[in-house]
């Protein structure tokens, strides 16, 4: 159940609202039960960024998970996941997930209820693949599944609550850029092979000018927070921002594809310029 990947393309034209799309839970049943799994360490979380609904209070905050009420058998180790060798792929229109992003999501479609249940017994991963603009008529084409761009993000579940009619309301914590490959599933949901995407770092002199820049735009256009925690790189914060844009589909797809972070952090900032906040 292999489906095709695009590489990032850059036509004319603006989408309906760039930034990530929320989940609305309005009127979900009361959950049957509430599970916080370990990641690589201590969740340590900063900035949902309006990514889903209001339920994690301010928008730059920090959580760490206690290890007492984990169990020992899930997940594996750190190295079990890193070594996965594929990774069910969950398609969605318009929607990144960023490195130290948490994204809520509601899932209720029979193949990705099954995929929940296979994750959730193993390594805990999945890969948000970005579906194209142009894509979004085929999401429901299992014979045809729709495009999804070459550059997606790696997650793990952090934390999930399972409705009493068999749905879940997850928390996927963003880990990192990964470039992907189809794989042949025999599962009802897709799988993809993960390559982290190499990533070059802004020459020591443009760090202070980039820090500067980017961290006054993200509080420019988030009127409710008052200050950014001071140790933020230039690679968070240019995310931080990248989530607050509404602009084209496409001009995000360029942005989250970008391996080299002062050309990504020059693009974002061109990007808030040319379309301030309302």
């Amino acid at each position: 159940m292999a489906g095709p990947l695009r590489e990032p393309h850059m036509p004319n034209g603006r989408a309906s609202g760039g930034k990530n799309p929320g989940s609305g839970w309005q009127g979900l049943q009361e959950p049957v039960g509430t599970r916080f799994w370990p990641t690589s360490g201590p969740l340590r979380v900063l900035g949902c960024w309006e990514a889903g609904p209001a339920v994690f209070g301010r928008a730059s905050w920090e959580r760490n998970v206690g290890m007492s009420d984990i169990p020992e058998t899930w997940p594996p180790r750190p190295s079990a996941s890193i070594e996965a060798p594929t990774v069910p792929l969950f398609p969605l229109p318009g929607v990144f997930l960023y490195p130290h992003q948490l994204l809520p999501l509601h899932v209720f479609e029979p193949r990705y209820l099954a995929m929940m249940r296979d994750i959730l017994d193993s390594h805990g991963q999945l890969v948000i693949g970005t579906v194209l603009r142009d894509q979004r008529d085929r999401m429901m084409d299992e014979e045809a599944p729709p495009e999804v761009l070459s550059v997606a993000g790696l997650g793990e579940v952090a934390r999930y609550d399972k409705t009493k009619d068999g749905r879940y309301l997850i928390w996927v914590l963003g880990r990192e850029r990964v470039t992907i490959d189809e794989a042949e599933s025999e599962h009802p949901y897709r799988l993809v092979r993960t390559t982290p995407l190499p990533e070059s770092a802004p020459r020591e002199a443009e760090v202070p000018g980039f820090t500067q820049d980017l961290r006054a735009a993200i509080l420019e256009r988030h009127k409710n927070l008052d200050q950014l925690p001071e140790e933020l790189p230039v690679g968070v914060l240019v995310d931080l921002l990248a989530q607050q844009l509404d602009v084209p589909q496409e001009v995000l797809e360029r942005l989250f594809c970008e391996p080299d972070l002062s050309a990504r952090a020059t693009t974002v900032l061109r990007a808030h310029e040319a379309y301030p906040p309302e």
